[in-house]
């Protein structure tokens, strides 16, 4: 596994950790991923801990195909952590 990282989560209206949420996160990262906090009143962050190989993008993606159902806007890294 390479070093946790922090997702932000953007969705269209106010949000809420939710157990369908984890498990597409999870899916999306092939890991368990960690509820870290709200943000903005519109997004959470989660860390999680892509495998070895996988990129940032690509999990963004897996989990962007899940989008409409799940209400998410968009996916991104928390620049913080991409420096650290």
């Amino acid at each position: 596994m390479q070093p946790p990282t922090r997702a932000i989560i953007y969705f269209q209206r106010t949000a809420a950790e939710d157990p369908k949420l984890s498990a597409a996160i999870s899916e999306a990262c092939r890991c368990q991923s960690v509820f870290f906090r709200p943000y903005l009143g519109n997004a959470l962050i989660y860390e999680i801990a892509l495998p070895m190989g996988q990129t940032f993008n690509a999990f963004a993606a897996a989990l962007m195909r899940n989008a409409e159902t799940l209400g998410i806007k968009s996916v991104e890294q928390d620049s913080i952590m991409r420096h650290q």
